[in-house]
C-alpha cells in the first residue's frame, strides 16, 4: 500500500513540475507584463482607407434595428 501512495505522490510532483516549467519558455521571457491603465502597448494599428470605412459604415447600417 505504501508503494502506491509514494508512486502517486511522485507522479503528482512530476506533473506539477512539468506544468510549472512549461511557463518558462524562452519566447515569454522579457515580455512586458504590466501596462498602464488605458495604455495599449502593442504595435500601432494601420489606418483604414476611406473605402474600407465606408464599407464598414454601410455594414453597420444593415445591422441597425
Amino acid at each position: 500500500m505504501e508503494h502506491g501512495i509514494r508512486f502517486r505522490y511522485l507522479s503528482t510532483v512530476c506533473v506539477v513540475a512539468v506544468v510549472a516549467l512549461g511557463g518558462c519558455r524562452e519566447s515569454e521571457q522579457g515580455r512586458r507584463l504590466d501596462t498602464g491603465k488605458g495604455a495599449y502597448a502593442g504595435a500601432p494599428d494601420q489606418q483604414l482607407s476611406a473605402e474600407t470605412r465606408d464599407a464598414l459604415a454601410l455594414r453597420a447600417e444593415y445591422q441597425r434595428f
